[in-house]
């Protein structure tokens, strides 16, 4: 049997290999596990998709002060990354792509030098690490895949002996044994690694460096409490 499903968090083709394998007879599995089954394979971890900062279409842009400021939100959203988009809402933080140029002739601290604000709200951007640990999938739940290790696949087969007499066999597979930690170290491999590169991907664009003179670079931030409220930037006064 190729595993390679379970490795890579597709489930859902390991368990229908399994059956159609399984049953060139009739095959009967238990309704209770099967609905535990279909409850559980729903919510399957998934990869993290990089949000590259440089390459986003940045459609609101401002120049002031010396300073060129765009931004866009829902870019976790953008780039796939829907189990991370969702947590948005849920932990009031949200994930904005930033791009800043810098035409003040000198250099700057975007983490010391300047202030963001939204309306008459001043701003004050997130941890990096909390950002990843308030929007990260969660990996331990995926535990609850061992549920299914009791699971069994029961083949009914009916067939005649030549007396004309029929004869009943039956046989049970403890698929579950496969199915169950199979599915739940696969996906927590697949949430942990995500949530490394999402993390990698926030520390390579985080705001806590230098900007030098007519230099132009990109950050990734995350602010609690903005909605969708259009976002500004000044120098510190």
């Amino acid at each position: 049997m190729d595993l390679s499903a379970f490795k890579h968090g597709r489930p859902y083709k390991a368990v229908k290999f399994i059956i159609q394998n399984l049953t060139p007879m009739t095959t009967k599995l238990n309704l209770f596990w099967a609905t535990i089954a279909l409850l559980l394979l729903s919510g399957c971890a998934s990869g993290y998709k990089a949000i590259r900062p440089k390459t986003i279409n940045y459609t609101a842009n401002n120049l002031d002060q010396g300073i060129g400021f765009s931004y866009r939100y829902d870019v976790l959203s953008e780039a796939g990354n829907k189990k991370y988009a969702k947590h948005e809402k849920s932990k009031n933080l949200k994930l904005v792509a930033v791009k800043v140029s810098n035409y003040t002739g000198h250099p700057l601290n975007l983490a010391n030098d300047v202030i963001f604000t939204a309306g008459n709200k001043i701003l004050v951007p997130a941890d990096l690490l909390v950002v990843k640990n308030e929007l990260k999938q969660n990996a331990p739940i995926y535990l609850l895949f061992l549920l299914l290790t009791p699971l069994n696949l029961n083949i009914y087969n009916s067939s005649s002996n030549g007396y004309g007499t029929e004869v009943n066999n039956s046989h049970s597979y403890p698929i579950g044994l496969l199915i169950g930690p199979g599915i739940s170290i696969g996906n927590m491999v697949v949430a942990s690694t995500a949530n490394t590169n999402f993390y990698n991907e926030l520390l390579s664009f985080t705001i806590s460096r230098d900007i030098e003179n007519g230099q132009t670079i990109y950050c990734l931030i995350g602010f609690r409490d903005i909605g969708y409220e259009p976002l500004n930037l000044k120098l510190k006064q």
